[in-house]
């Protein structure tokens, strides 16, 4: 997004582990600005659609306060912003749609001016159980025709591109398959070339890579038109079919995981369409911290998983399959750009320590991500525009315009910060209170009945890490890993003395241990080059690097004097190393290792993110 004025991208949010700030991303500095108040608490909206999650496994109804009842209603998604649909509200009576139209320079001149006075994004947490509708959200001027033309289905006249920021691990369909891939769905799903028919499919299939994307697109418009305007009855035979088939070769076969994915969502949605239209759509995963940007006019479904969102201020939504909701299928089938790329997964920037950035191409938004590790604190200088924050986990503090005392900030709290206003946010005590020791102590005796180190946890810290942070454990220091999964390196030591079945050597490690009090730093790793981020500690033995490598990018290793150790996580890809001259294949789950010396290339091969480990020893050592 290129602009000659000054942007809204110095940022906040919050706290003790995990904070998220929204802001509009294209505005004017004003110096001339009336005083507004300093911070304002929100009140948000709950939308309950059947997708949702529900009780405790909702992040949404844990945050709104709405978790304690495992089967109650669906708690889908949390609205922060003014959106007349279900807009924030500063009190029981006064919403913050009227505060912000009674005070418009809480936005800032320019964006009042650009945006009519109102919040120019929507901000939304996701508790995705299953799939929500295949839609696509119209440009602007769709977006203005369909609101003139059906106000009571497309309620505004505004457009609606998004971003989703992963929170959990979360799976989407978004864009057209490449070329190659919608052939094999065509030669090997008999179900969907029917409903295509033959005509359409023969076109298909006799594209050519160099015919450029004009004629693919016409024939994929037509293939796709002809699957989502089949009759109900010739729909429901071929799922029927699909499913069978399917079921049967599972017993010969591993089944693909697009194959996997039509069984899931025919289980969720009986006989819709939308079943077979995600043949025709690219397979998205991302990883926790990693984000998709989704545009006017192109196809997603949003499968599983909790996110953030964020989008221009618009509840317009064109959808044709999956979904018990009103279906407009002829105009999303014309609207659609028929682009085939692989949508671009965002890693994010860094902006200053413990904040990421997400900017999209579009003005509306961006956002902040904060892991404030416990004892630190940030602080984002005044922009000219507004933010919204959300705490997602944790509690500290938040200090903000000429506010001489702070302001307590938990779990579940949403603050609106006015344009102009300088915010400082920092952790409190990192320390679980004692009713929650309480309640895991009671957890381990469960594991480890009469065992004294059910006791010893009191004498401990609690320490909880989002993925991608690391925690470092020196020598002499008491430590016991509780539920979870993570990536180790260590050197040799391996003694114990409580929670353990095994030989303990008690005394031992009560006159070794250093009985430091201090709270263990969390590492969050530091960028060395794009899609690799490092965790070197204060030996000489080991450093780690985690590999986020998005479809089609690749990143070189240079050599380094010592040896290292790959392991695939999750995704595919090819390694190649010293001098080969052909790469290998890596799959989840593949380890290599690389000698001394040895130059590493890593690239991904298939339209999904590679996410690697790497251990070798650290590099102050071999510098």
């Amino acid at each position: 997004m290129a602009s000659s004025t000054a942007s809204l991208a110095p940022a906040a949010a919050m706290l003790e582990r995990l904070g998220l700030r929204v802001a509009p991303t294209d505005a004017a500095a004003d110096d001339h600005h009336q005083a507004v108040p300093g911070l304002l608490p929100l009140c948000c909206a709950v939308q309950h659609y059947e997708w949702g999650r529900r009780g405790a496994d909702s992040l949404v109804a844990r945050l709104a306060g709405e978790g304690g009842e495992d089967g109650g209603r669906p708690c889908a998604e949390l609205w922060m912003g003014t959106h007349p649909a279900a807009p924030s509200s500063l009190a029981p009576d006064v919403s913050l749609r009227d505060w912000v139209a009674r005070n418009p320079a809480a936005l800032g001149r320019d964006v009042a001016a650009r945006w009519g006075g109102d919040l120019p994004f929507l901000f939304k947490v996701l508790s995705v159980a299953k799939a929500l509708s295949i839609q696509a959200h119209p440009d602007r001027e769709l977006a203005a025709a369909l609101h003139a033309l059906r106000p009571a289905t497309y309620r505004d006249a505004n457009h609606k591109p998004e971003m989703a920021v992963a929170v959990t691990e979360f799976h989407a369909l978004c864009g057209f398959a490449a070329t190659q891939e919608l052939k094999e769905v065509l030669r090997t799903v008999p179900e969907v070339q029917e409903l295509v028919g033959k005509e359409e499919s023969r076109k298909l299939l006799g594209v050519k890579e160099q015919d450029g994307g004009i004629g693919v697109r016409s024939y994929l418009n037509s293939a796709f038109t002809k699957l989502m305007t089949a009759s109900d009855e010739a729909v429901s035979e071929a799922i029927a079919n699909l499913r069978t088939r399917l079921n049967s070769e599972s017993k010969a076969r591993s089944l693909t995981q697009k194959e996997q994915l039509v069984l899931s969502l025919e289980k969720q949605y009986p006989g819709d369409v939308g079943v077979l239209a995600a043949f025709f759509l690219n397979f998205v995963k991302l990883n926790p911290g990693e984000a998709l940007y989704v545009s006017a006019n192109e196809p997603h479904a949003y499968l599983s998983g909790e996110c953030i969102e964020c989008m221009a201020t618009s509840d317009n939504v064109v959808r044709a399959g999956l979904t018990p909701k009103y279906r407009d299928v002829q105009t999303l089938c014309s609207m659609l750009t028929y682009n085939q790329a692989f949508p671009e997964i965002l890693q994010g920037m860094p902006v200053q320590p413990y904040v990421t950035r997400y900017t999209p191409s579009t003005d509306e938004f961006e956002v902040d991500r904060y892991l404030l590790p416990p004892g630190k604190s940030v602080t984002m200088s005044p922009v000219p525009g507004p933010s919204i924050f959300i705490v997602m986990t944790g509690e500290g503090e938040i200090q903000a315009g000429f506010m001489t005392d702070s302001a307590k900030a938990k779990e579940g709290d949403v603050f609106f910060v006015p344009a102009h206003t300088k915010v400082k946010l920092y952790t409190s005590s990192p320390r679980l209170s004692l009713a929650k020791k309480e309640q895991l102590v009671l957890s381990l005796e469960k594991q480890y009945p009469g065992d004294v180190g059910v006791l010893a946890a009191f004498f401990l810290n609690f320490v909880k890490l989002n993925p991608g942070e690391a925690l470092y454990v020196s020598a002499n220091e008491p430590h016991a890993y509780l539920p979870g999964e993570c990536i180790e390196c260590m050197a040799t030591l391996d003694n114990r003395a409580g929670l353990t079945p095994k030989y303990r050597d008690a005394q031992t490690l009560c006159s070794m241990l250093t009985y430091n009090q201090s709270f263990p730093e969390i590492k969050q790793g530091m960028p060395v080059q794009p899609y690799v981020t490092r965790y070197a500690q204060s030996t000489d033995e080991f450093e780690v690097d985690r590999y986020l490598l998005p479809p089609g990018k690749s990143v070189t290793m240079s050599p380094v004097p010592g040896p290292s150790i790959f392991i695939v996580m999750t995704g595919e890809g090819e390694i190649q190393a010293g001098f080969m001259t052909d790469s290998a294949k890596a799959k989840e789950g593949d380890v290599f290792f690389v000698p001394a010396h040895t130059k590493v290339k890593l690239y991904t091969s298939s339209p999904r993110s590679m996410q690697l480990y790497r251990a070798g020893v650290n590099s102050s050592f071999l510098s």
